[in-house]
C-alpha cells in the first residue's frame, strides 16, 4: 500500500539514528518476560539527535542458542542476534563452550559508531505512534537497511507495524478542516516515543 506522498514527508515506519557504543554487559540465563534467555546483552548507547544533542540509551540483544538434548551447543539459533552484532561492526567474537561471550570480544564493541533503527510498532494510548527500537546494529546505514527489509520478509520484527500511520493520519484529519492539518505538520518524534524492545 503506498502511502499519501504527504505523509511521507513528515512520517515514516522507522527511523534510523547515528549512536556510540559507551558500555557493555552481558547476563547469562537471564529471565525476562517468562524467557530465559542464554545471552542477554545489554549495549549503552549514546544516541545522536538531528540537532547534535544526545542522549542515552540501554538497548538488550538477547538470544538462545539451539541446542541438542544433553543441552550442547548446535548452532546459534535466536542468538543469531549477537552473531550478526560483531559481523556487522566487521569484529570477531569468541564464545566460549559455556555460551560465555570472551571478555575481550566484548570489550572490543566499546567506543564503536554504529547506526540504529526505531520501527512503528503501534499508537500509544495517548494517540501518539509508538516507536521501538530494533535489536539489530550496524556500522553502516545502508546494510542496517537491507537488514531490515530482510527481516520483514521473513516477518520479523512481529509487532513492526507501519499500518500505524495510516491510523494516525486518518485519526487527525478526520478532526481537523481538510485545507490544514497542524498535528500532523508539527507532530515530531520525541526520544520518549521510543520504547525499549524486547522479542
Amino acid at each position: 500500500m503506498e502511502l499519501p506522498a504527504l505523509i511521507s514527508l513528515k512520517y515514516s515506519p522507522y527511523f534510523i539514528q547515528a549512536a556510540t557504543i559507551k558500555a557493555v554487559q552481558p547476563l547469562y540465563q537471564n529471565d525476562v518476560f517468562g524467557i530465559t534467555w542464554d545471552i542477554d546483552l545489554s549495549l549503552l548507547l549514546e544516541i545522536r539527535k538531528r540537532d547534535g544533542s544526545t542522549y542515552d540509551y540501554q538497548l538488550n540483544i538477547r538470544g538462545n542458542f539451539k541446542r541438542d538434548a544433553s543441552g550442547r551447543i548446535l548452532s546459534w539459533g535466536s542468538a543469531f542476534k549477537i552473531q550478526k552484532l560483531f559481523s556487522n561492526l566487521s569484529l570477531v567474537g569468541v564464545v566460549n563452550y559455556d555460551g560465555t561471550i570472551e571478555e575481550r570480544s566484548l570489550q572490543q564493541l566499546i567506543g564503536k559508531d554504529i547506526y540504529v533503527l526505531n520501527y512503528i510498532s503501534g499508537i500509544k494510548d495517548d494517540g501518539r505512534l509508538r516507536y521501538q527500537m530494533w535489536d539489530i546494529v550496524a556500522a553502516d546505514r545502508v546494510v542496517l537497511q537491507g537488514d531490515f527489509a530482510k527481516s520483514n520478509e521473513s516477518g520479523y520484527p512481529k509487532n513492526y507495524n507501519p499500518k500505524a500511520i495510516l491510523d494516525e493520519y486518518a485519526e487527525t484529519s478526520s478532526n481537523i478542516p481538510s485545507d490544514r492539518n497542524p498535528h500532523f505538520l508539527n507532530d515530531e518524534i520525541n526520544d520518549e516515543d521510543q520504547d525499549e524492545f524486547y522479542l
